[in-house]
């Protein structure tokens, strides 16, 4: 068996405690068997911040003619401040 992190144990104990509203006890319990369960199908347990994606604006849905790829392009070059004329490649 592999080793359980403490602080993921912990993470999934307070979990089951709040959202699933038990005693810490069995929490704790509930806790080992998720990662037993995760252990069991290979599966990881990834902790992190929820992203909530921005929706795209109307302009971004129609498809893009060459000139607004372009000017999309040079737009995004202008507000990075790269140069790519002076790279290498190019001289």
């Amino acid at each position: 068996m592999k080793m359980i992190q403490p602080v993921i144990h912990d993470y999934l104990t307070q979990i089951f405690n709040k959202h699933y509203k038990m005693a810490p006890d069995p929490a704790a319990e509930a806790a080992m068997k998720f990662l037993e369960i995760l252990e069991l199908y290979k599966m990881e347990l990834i902790i992190g911040e929820w992203v909530v994606p921005e929706p795209l604006p109307i302009e971004a849905m129609r498809p893009l003619s060459g000139w607004d790829k372009l000017a999309a392009t040079l737009r995004d070059v202008e507000e990075s401040g790269r140069e790519p004329w002076l790279a290498r490649e190019i001289q």
